[in-house]
């Protein structure tokens, strides 16, 4: 049996479409294990700050930026942000991934273990890739497709 028009339309339509993958406020919080406020376009991530004996909460705005990691020998699906305070990077919780001074949050962890990537089929899991990002009120929106 060959292949037909019609395969090759579809499998040029897979590999050019995206999938909304969203991720709400909740489930960051549970990836960053602190509290974390979503707004159109940013971030704001809590951690607690000190002064001198005393601790606060400080909030940092993280602003989405066109930052992708999408290296498939390194199991690495990431998106970068924008920061308002560089010098904030430092207060940042371990799971983000300084690059560059640039926060950087590995989401292929939480993809692989979704039901979405279930239904991927075998030939395409190790090829999907994060194309686009965006913040909405209370939930961040991964744009997946597959790489070429």
């Amino acid at each position: 049996m060959g292949i037909f028009a019609e395969d090759l339309i579809n499998f040029g339509n897979l590999m050019e479409a995206t999938i909304d993958f969203p991720i709400n406020q909740k489930e960051l919080e549970n990836i960053l294990n602190v509290p974390v406020f979503l707004a159109p376009h940013v971030m704001d991530v809590v951690v607690k700050k000190k002064f001198l004996a005393f601790s606060k909460d400080y909030k940092i705005r993280l602003k989405e930026g066109e930052y992708f990691i999408n290296d498939r020998k390194a199991g690495k699906r990431a998106v970068g942000f924008d920061m308002l305070l560089e010098k904030d990077v430092e207060l940042l919780p371990s799971v983000f991934e300084v690059i560059e001074g640039r926060p950087y949050l590995n989401f292929w962890p939480y993809i692989k273990a979704s039901e979405l990537y279930t239904k991927v089929p075998n030939q395409f899991k190790e090829r999907v890739i994060i194309k686009d990002y965006e913040i909405k009120k209370d939930v961040l929106v991964l744009k997946l497709g597959v790489q070429k």
